[in-house]
């Protein structure tokens, strides 16, 4: 049976590879920055781990045998395995590596995450987090730029070169003000919004531009409009019986339990989002953004 240990065998593949690419030992040497025997010693001691030659000596040069090609691709998925590993346990251990910061859409930030940052508090006391909400495109950039460790956001916002990571759905609601005439029905279309006062978000805001679809596909011009800004002034607004808005679900949950605002069933619905985290490739990632997203998939 073939037993290669990880991490413990992380030079030994590291030398292994080194001699795939660059063809010889002393061309892997002096890239590895080590001695040729070493290199030499090193897979050879790989080469007893698998129970088979991996590398064909000759005076031209070193190459793969059939074995070797076999193993290749293997022994690089380890080595990463082993680096993320590494990397991980160091992380943990530093002082330095214990704050996490995450960006992302206002619902999401404010209802989606403490929970979540809670239980992995309760695991690294240490912990220390920084919350920034920001548009999407906002968010997407200070990832790139490294400012932050992963971005909450729906899966449409996060560009194909980030890993996106799902980790729920959340549908908009329509919320009205307690005991609101449209609150009390089983179910309504949209076009009975027209005459409506709505509560919306600022110009530009994700949640205001679904809203203006969806009115515009079903033909409805409101009253008018109260604009706020922040879901919180959004919610306080319509529970004062300014008008009526939609939010994300996740946002007004316990609103809706508590009877503090009420929800207008729209026939065929709301559309749904589905959300999660995005961060660089898994290679790259900041060991506390995976440990957050353990947090998040095990509550959902």
């Amino acid at each position: 049976m073939i037993t290669v240990d990880w991490l413990a065998d992380a030079g030994r593949l590291r030398a292994f590879l080194a001699v795939a690419e660059h063809g010889g030992f002393t061309r892997a040497a002096r890239a590895l920055g080590v001695t040729q025997p070493t290199v030499s010693s090193l897979v050879a001691g790989l080469e007893r781990a698998v129970g088979a030659q991996l590398i064909s000596r000759a005076r031209s040069g070193a190459g793969l045998t059939a074995a070797g090609a076999a193993f290749a691709p293997h022994a690089r998925r380890m080595l990463a395995v082993a680096d993320e590993a590494r990397r991980a346990a160091a992380a943990a251990a530093s002082g330095e590596r214990r704050h996490l910061s995450v960006a992302g859409g206002e619902a999401l930030v404010t209802y989606a995450l403490p929970p979540a940052l809670a239980r992995l508090r309760e695991r690294l006391p240490r912990l220390e987090v920084t919350l920034a909400t920001a548009d999407p495109a906002g968010a997407i950039a200070a990832l790139r730029a490294g400012e932050v460790a992963c971005v909450v956001a729906a899966r449409g916002a996060v560009p194909t070169d980030l890993d996106f990571h799902p980790v729920g759905e959340d549908a908009l609601v329509l919320i009205a003000p307690p005991g609101h005439p449209l609150a009390g029905r089983r179910r309504v279309r949209l076009d009975r919004l027209a005459g409506e006062t709505l509560v919306v978000r600022e110009e530009g805001r994700a949640d205001r531009s679904e809203l203006e679809a969806l009115l515009r596909a079903a033909g409805v011009v409101p009253a008018g409009r109260v604009v706020v800004s922040g879901l919180e002034a959004v919610k306080r607004t319509v529970a004062a019986g300014l008008g009526l808005a939609v939010v994300p679900g996740i946002s007004v949950a316990e609103d809706l339990a508590s009877g503090r605002l009420g929800e207008v069933a729209v026939s065929g619905g709301l559309p749904t989002v589905a959300w999660g985290l995005a961060m660089p490739s898994s290679r790259d990632s900041h060991p506390l953004a995976a440990a957050l997203l353990r947090e998040l998939t095990a509550a959902r």
